[in-house]
């Protein structure tokens, strides 16, 4: 037997995974990359040669704000990736091999390529005479800037809070129980026959559940927190508390709509193994919550009947019927889109919405 020295690339097994998960995106989604190259020239071009490069000169002449807001939002999407990673690293088809990469470094992945895809169009955009290369430069360093001082903030935290784990085990606190967000799905009596003769019907039960879990007690009051800093202080005391029922209605739609759309990817993926019809599944996940759309608009109606005049009425009741269309429309795209994927399980916006 003769001893075979290791590559290069197997002894490095960071880059050999790195390399895997690359190999099967690209199989995955072969022309991703062309029409990704082929955008970002078009927006390039276009930001060289319409009004968007005022946007670009003002970002370069203030880069600390660029800076600020984009290292906000970059830190906000790699410690989600992040805590979706460390939840999910079980089922990971890359946890067998051997990987010294840190979680904040594999979540940083996907906002290192957004940086790289805008600095690619600034500099494509810089290349034409109408934009200048300094401006460019300067908006791609303050992204850049942005994108490390986020990862130094994830890195951090992410430090703080193993610590604060050790320490809690150190002192080997008795657990708490947190209940689960399923106790928001109310059902008021049991369905007969609930086990011989199944039925889609109970899904209805999960947008509305998914909608009062986004609306308990502590998130309502951070809304209503928000719209009282936006109240001035000589408005009256009811039309504040009219513009905050308005304003608690308004996001109770909001929440009814996102609810379906993460109800029907999170059931399309549950019921993936069997025959279910398009509108029958889209029936049965979105028929509860657009009744509370219907009613909700009509609360609005009354709202702005019993306040406002009828020029004001006539546009509420206008606007509540393009919401509840668009929320039909939205919630049968939605149902439509994840029955319609190749695999629902694999499938990019399924994991984007859980």
């Amino acid at each position: 037997m003769f001893f075979v020295p290791p590559t290069w690339m197997e002894q490095q097994p960071s880059l050999r995974v790195c390399c895997l998960g690359i190999y099967n995106a690209i199989r995955r989604w072969p022309f991703a990359a062309p029409a990704l190259v082929i955008s970002l020239v078009v927006i390039g071009a276009l930001v060289g040669l319409t009004s968007l490069r005022l946007g670009v000169a003002a970002a370069a002449s203030h880069p600390f704000a660029v800076l600020g807001i984009t290292g906000f939002l970059f830190a906000i999407v790699i410690y989600r990736r992040r805590r979706r990673l460390a939840r999910n690293r079980h089922r990971d088809w890359l946890a067998a091999l051997p990987s010294d990469s840190a979680l904040t470094t594999r979540a940083a992945c996907l906002p290192f390529l957004a940086w790289a895809s805008a600095a690619f169009a600034l500099f494509t955009a810089g290349v034409t005479p109408r934009l200048p290369f300094i401006s460019a430069a300067a908006v791609v360093l303050a992204l850049a800037a942005g994108l490390l001082a986020a990862v130094a903030a994830v890195a951090i935290v992410a430090a703080l809070e193993r610590l604060a784990e050790r320490r809690a085990k150190r002192r080997r606190a008795p657990s708490r129980f947190v209940p689960p967000a399923s106790r928001y799905a109310v059902v008021h009596r049991r369905r007969a026959g609930w086990a011989t003769s199944a039925s889609l019907a109970p899904l209805g039960y999960w947008p509305m559940a998914q909608a009062r879990f986004s609306e308990r007690p502590k998130m309502r009051a951070r809304g209503l927190a928000l719209y009282l800093l936006a109240v001035p202080l000589d408005a009256p005391g009811a039309v504040a508390l009219a513009g905050g029922l308005v304003w608690l209605v308004t996001m109770h739609l909001v929440n009814l709509l996102v609810g379906v759309v993460r109800v029907a990817f999170a059931a399309a993926w549950w019921l993936a193994p069997t025959p279910v019809g398009t509108a029958r599944f889209t029936l049965a996940v979105s028929h509860r919550a657009l009744v509370g759309e219907i009613a909700s608009c009509a609360l609005l109606v009354f709202i702005a009947a019993g306040v406002t005049g009828p020029s004001v009425l006539h546009l509420v009741v206008r606007s509540a019927l393009i919401w509840i269309a668009a929320a039909c429309v939205l919630s049968a795209a939605a149902c439509l889109i994840a029955l319609r994927s190749q695999s629902v399980a694999r499938s990019v916006v399924h994991r984007w919405i859980r």
